[in-house]
């Protein structure tokens, strides 16, 4: 036997031990992800339902934490001191930064140019110009339900 035909055996012979490491690593990672799908069943949904509201939470995180976030649907939701629901992007109209919940003004902040909004979205400090975009909230068997569609 030559010493390139020893070499390629060798080298194919170096690549198949790998292979049930390879195949092992990927069905490990599999079910984990599994996992990880069982567990995001209670979190709320971010598939909006047929008349296009989308689940936020619940009454009881609102009361508790008096605004509800969904990161995923970049959208929070406050009660004010009427008793009234808003909901309001957290994308920022200037440069579409995130904004972030400000307890100390309770107002929206965005860190990237420092625009200032009220719970319900209208600009209380530029450079942005424009309110946050705003969207229909209400109340339904004990879920906050937001309409996005």
């Amino acid at each position: 036997m030559k010493r390139r035909e020893f070499l390629n055996w060798v080298g194919i012979g170096l690549l198949a031990s790998f292979f049930p490491i390879a195949l092992a690593a990927c069905s490990e990672k599999q079910s984990q992800e599994t996992a990880e799908t069982s567990i995001a069943k209670d979190i709320p949904s971010d598939v909006p339902d047929s008349s296009g509201y989308l689940t936020i939470g619940t009454t009881q995180e609102l009361t508790e934490n008096r605004y509800i976030v969904s990161n995923k649907s970049n959208i929070i939701v406050f009660r004010n001191s009427s008793n009234n629901l808003s909901a309001v992007s957290l994308i920022c109209t200037h440069q579409g930064c995130s904004v972030d919940w400000k307890k100390s003004s309770n107002s929206l902040y965005c860190a990237c140019h420092g625009s200032e909004f009220a719970v319900d979205g209208t600009v209380l400090q530029g450079p942005a110009l424009d309110s946050l975009s705003s969207f229909e909230v209400k109340e339904e068997a004990e879920s906050i339900l937001v309409k996005v569609g």
